[in-house]
């Protein structure tokens, strides 16, 4: 009996072998392809501290403000176990000017996620429907975005420049941190 399992899987290795040889004759060879793309640099520091964990830099037929409104938006992700007050921390798209959005209380619960309408407001606020907006908003050609907390310590920065991006397509982290767009 062993014999013959022996045979049989022979005779399957050898199938495939034959079965290959004539598919390589019709389509031509196959060979494997590295695909490389080049992502902007990015800094995670603090484990468990909120992040940014995907934006869009052009929305204009998906998500909706309190205002009835679609602007670019940002959303945070709280990997902790622990609710997060953003009361104080700071989001921006200057590295010159850390500071140029201030988070008003703003809190992010414990493994959930939160959105922030980067609207370019002269004085930022929080619509009706509980979103905060900024006072800048997103280039759609890419560039530098950053959240830090009260002390300066930046949690997230997509640097020099998150990579240029399609209308009404996110970008963000995939599983493990990587890049999704």
């Amino acid at each position: 009996m062993m014999g013959k399992l022996a045979r049989r899987s022979g005779a399957r290795k050898s199938f495939r072998r034959r079965a290959l040889r004539q598919a390589t004759r019709f389509i031509g060879p196959t060979r494997p392809r590295a695909i490389c793309e080049f992502l902007e640099s990015r800094t995670l520091l603090a484990v468990g501290d909120p992040i940014i964990s995907e934006f869009m830099a052009d929305n204009t037929t998906g998500l909706v403000d309190g205002n009835g409104q679609r602007g670019d938006w940002i959303e945070i992700y709280n990997p902790g176990a622990s609710a997060v007050d953003l009361q104080g921390w700071h989001l921006t798209d200057n590295a010159a000017n850390p500071n140029e959005y201030t988070f008003p209380s703003f809190t992010v619960p414990a493994g959930g996620y939160k959105v922030v309408f980067a609207t370019n407001e002269t004085v930022p606020y929080i619509d009706s429907a509980g979103y905060p907006h900024t006072n800048f908003s997103l280039n759609k050609g890419g560039e530098y975005l950053a959240l830090s907390k009260p002390d300066g310590t930046i949690t997230t920065s997509f640097a020099p420049s998150f990579p240029a991006q399609t209308s009404n397509v996110s970008y963000g982290l995939g599983p493990g941190g990587a890049s999704a767009g």
